[in-house]
């Protein structure tokens, strides 16, 4: 049996398209069950699924973590083999494939995390075009919880997903995996389209806000995270230009501004693709908006001792 998991909080705009992907491809296949874990979402999620009578809906009755909401669906689950995506996911018939293979084999082969980084959506938006596009990967040590594939004695020997992250929960995940001497093997016969990317200028600020909060759950995350690190660097010269501007310093103002484009400039193209000098003056915006809100997450959760 393979169990599909999906957490889905507030998802009324992506569900039914990621259930109706999955339907097409599964059809009437008996070994294959798909658990939806509707996190207290006010939109409407739950109802949207229970039209679905195939899918197995689990409502929980206050917000979680995605962790905690991910470990609620491997609860309610019968499978060896767990396929976690997203309830923004849109699989494809190479995903299907790849899952249908690594099912057969997961309790066999050594233990091992596979699945794949996400594509943009079937439509992208500018932002997806300039940004998501191009982003480089750095050798892979983790897969996004997005798109991951393991077997069920792999969740069990891990001990699941640490339910007091906010974010982060598949780094974690692939890091305790790791150390046990459990292979991260990404495979990009795993294809998935993530329709959830950000549209817009707010809603890719708000993500990046989102996911730096990972960073700051304890000290010793915040000064391992590099990101982290450069975005208060980046903000604290971008403070220190404003005080000599407004200070009547002009000349060390615009010198610490030069500063900051080429700090900027070498991030950016650490983390990205550049193809053209159109998509250069985009990401060099959409790179300085990157740092800023990441920067912003130092408040958006205080620090704490990490629980496992």
């Amino acid at each position: 049996m393979l169990s599909i998991i999906i957490p889905a909080y507030n998802e009324a705009s992506f569900i039914d398209c990621t259930l109706q992907e999955l339907q097409d491809l599964i059809k009437d296949r008996s070994d294959i069950e798909v658990i939806v874990i509707d996190n207290a979402s006010t939109d409407g999620t739950g109802n949207i699924v229970r039209r679905r009578s195939w899918v197995k809906l689990i409502t929980l009755p206050e917000r979680v973590t995605v962790a905690a909401a991910r470990n609620a669906g491997v609860g309610a689950s019968i499978g060896s083999c767990f396929a976690f995506i997203d309830a923004d996911i849109l699989v494809s018939s190479e995903w299907f494939s790849a899952l249908i293979d690594f099912a057969h084999i997961c309790d066999e082969e050594p233990l091992s995390i596979t699945g794949c980084k996400v594509a943009i959506s079937r439509k992208p938006s500018w932002i997806e075009q300039s940004w998501f596009r191009w982003m480089k990967t750095y050798g892979a040590n983790y897969i996004n919880s997005g798109n991951l594939i393991c077997s069920r004695k792999v969740f069990n020997r891990v001990n699941g997903f640490c339910e007091s992250l906010k974010t982060g929960e598949d780094v974690d995940f692939c890091h305790r995996a790791k150390n046990l001497g459990i292979a991260v093997r990404p495979d990009p016969s795993f294809l998935v389209y993530h329709e959830g990317y950000p549209k817009t200028i707010l809603d890719f600020f708000a993500r990046e806000r989102w996911h730096g909060i990972g960073d700051t759950q304890s000290i010793k995350k915040f000064f391992a995270s590099k990101v982290a690190i450069a975005s208060l660097i980046m903000m604290m010269l971008t403070f220190l230009s404003v005080i000599l501007f407004l200070g009547g310093e002009y000349s060390a103002a615009f010198g610490v501004i030069a500063l900051i484009s080429l700090f900027n400039v070498m991030a950016l193209l650490k983390r990205l693709r550049v193809v053209s000098l159109r998509q250069f003056l985009t990401v060099f915006f959409l790179n300085y908006l990157y740092f800023f809100a990441r920067f912003l997450s130092l408040f958006s959760h205080s620090f704490t001792k990490k629980r496992s």
